[in-house]
C-alpha cells in the first residue's frame, strides 16, 4: 500500500488463498493479481511477505521460476527480498534455492502489530520506521540500492546490518516479548481455575503487557523456530534477571520487608530509566 501510494511502483501479487488475493486487490494493496509465482519473472522486485514457516516452499518455487536466469540475463532478473524477522534463516533459504545470479537482499521493517491479514493492512505502518536490510554476499551494491529506494519510497529508513547481529537483537526486543506475553496470558488463565474473578481485575496493565499474545500463532511459531538459538540466549539473560528479582521478593516475604525496600526501589527505578531512554530515542509515544 505504501509503495502504491508513492506513485512510483505498480504492485502485483500472488497468494495461495484466492480470497485473500481478491481482497488485496479490492482494498488497494495490489494493482493486480497474478495466477502463480511465475509472475515474479516479470518483476523488478520480488517481495516475499509470508510467515517464516511458509518461506522454504516459497523460495523453492521462486528458485524454479527463476532457474533459467544466467549471467547473460542477470541484469534483467528481479531483486528478491523479504520481510521475515529471522534474517540468518531466510538468507540460508536464499542461498539454497536461488541461483547466484539472482540478487537477494533480506529485509525486516521494524514495525507491525499483533493483527494480521490484508484487512488490517495500512500504508502508514512502515512510515518513519527503521527498515533493516541484510544483503547476501553475492548481491551487488546496485541491487541493494534498488531495495533501499523502495524502502524510502514507502517512507521508511533503510539500514544495512549483519544478519546475525539483527537476529540477536530482535530475539531480545521482539521474540522474547512475545514469549513473555504468552506466558503471562497462560499463567492468569491457569490461575483463574481457582480464582475465577481474576479476570475482573485484569485491567490496562495486563492488556498492554499481553498484547503480543493476540498475534497469529503461525507467525509466532515461525519466529520461535527460525531464531531459536538467539532466543535461547535472550531467555537465559531474562531468566538471570528474573531470578534476581525473585530473590528480592523472596527475601521480602521471608524477612522484614523494610530490608528490601531500597533494592526494590532501585530495580524499578533503573527499569523505568531504561524504558524512558528508549522512548526518547524512538517515535513511539509513552503508554
Amino acid at each position: 500500500m505504501a509503495l502504491r501510494a508513492s506513485g512510483r511502483y505498480e504492485v502485483n501479487g500472488f497468494d495461495v488463498n484466492p480470497v485473500s488475493l481478491r481482497r488485496a486487490v479490492e482494498c488497494g494493496a495490489l494493482d493486480g493479481a497474478a495466477d502463480s509465482l511465475g509472475g515474479a519473472r516479470e518483476a523488478d522486485i520480488v517481495l516475499v511477505a509470508t510467515p517464516l514457516l511458509a518461506m522454504p516452499q516459497v523460495f523453492a518455487e521462486l528458485g524454479r521460476c527463476l532457474k533459467d536466469g544466467d549471467a547473460r540475463r542477470a541484469q534483467s532478473l528481479p531483486v528478491v527480498t523479504d520481510v521475515g524477522s529471522a534474517k540468518c534463516y531466510v538468507l540460508a533459504l536464499a542461498r539454497e534455492h536461488l541461483a547466484p545470479v539472482v540478487p537477494f537482499v533480506g529485509g525486516h521493517p521494524m514495525a507491525g502489530s499483533e493483527t494480521s491479514g490484508v484487512d488490517h493492512a495500512s500504508p502508514d505502518m512502515v512510515r518513519g520506521c527503521l527498515y533493516v536490510l541484510t544483503p547476501a554476499e553475492w548481491t551487488s551494491e546496485a541491487a541493494v540500492r534498488v531495495v533501499a529506494r523502495a524502502c524510502e519510497a514507502a517512507g521508511s529508513i533503510p539500514s544495512i546490518m549483519d544478519p546475525a547481529d539483527h537476529d540477536a537483537m530482535v530475539a531480545a526486543t521482539s521474540h522474547l516479548p512475545l514469549i513473555i506475553a504468552a506466558c503471562l496470558a497462560r499463567v492468569v488463565e491457569e490461575r483463574s481455575v481457582g480464582l475465577p474473578s481474576i479476570w475482573d481485575l485484569a485491567a490496562s496493565g495486563f492488556r498492554d503487557t499481553t498484547r503480543l499474545a493476540s498475534g497469529d500463532p503461525e507467525m509466532g511459531t515461525g519466529m520461535l523456530v527460525a531464531n531459536a538459538a538467539r532466543i535461547l540466549d535472550a531467555m537465559d539473560d531474562f531468566q538471570r534477571k528474573f531470578d534476581e528479582v525473585r530473590a528480592l521478593v523472596a527475601a521480602s516475604a521471608d524477612t522484614s520487608p523494610a530490608s528490601c525496600v531500597d533494592m526494590a526501589r532501585r530495580f524499578l527505578a533503573e527499569a523505568r530509566a531504561s524504558r524512558q531512554a528508549w522512548l526518547e530515542r524512538t517515535r513511539f509515544p509513552a503508554i
